[in-house]
């Protein structure tokens, strides 16, 4: 990424538009040189769902959805003491 402005944002979502489920297992996330998440465990998942990894986020099959979501404040802050 390279645009800081939704690092204020209250939340990050990680979706999957396809129907077969992606099985994240960590995330890393640099913005613009600023170290946001390192290896971050992707667990939790969110939906009825979620057994079957991250996925089915259309329209057609929104009762079905997943995803992963975390708090992003936090993070944000703990990157800017750094």
């Amino acid at each position: 990424m390279r645009d800081k402005s939704f690092l204020d944002a209250r939340y990050i979502r990680v979706v999957n538009h396809g129907a077969n489920g992606w099985e994240g297992d960590k995330i890393w996330l640099t913005v613009d040189g600023e170290e946001i998440f390192r290896g971050l465990p992707m667990f939790p998942r969110v939906g009825p769902q979620a057994t079957k990894g991250i996925q089915n986020f259309n329209p057609r099959t929104w009762p079905a959805r997943s995803y992963w979501e975390t708090a992003l404040p936090p993070y944000r802050k703990t990157s800017r003491s750094q």
